[in-house]
């Protein structure tokens, strides 16, 4: 995570549990300090690859999956 991040991957899971209970993004957004934008990119993150899509993708290996750094979906 660089350090100018807003979220860590704890403050990511945050921000989805709070939209997954049913606030509207826009109000999580604006308590976390984050745009919409970056909200939804979260939380399609989340939809799409559960924990393992919360993790930041800047420093990935080319070639490297994401299922060999954190394992397989259970």
């Amino acid at each position: 995570m660089h350090g100018n991040a807003r979220l860590t991957p704890v403050g990511r899971l945050t921000l989805v549990m709070r939209i997954e209970s049913g606030r509207p993004v826009a109000h999580v957004a604006a308590e976390m300090g984050i745009s919409r934008p970056t909200a939804y990119k979260w939380w399609r993150r989340w939809k799409d690859d559960g924990e393992a899509g919360l993790i930041d993708r800047a420093g990935l290996t080319p070639g490297v999956g994401l299922d060999q750094l954190v394992g397989p979906r259970q």
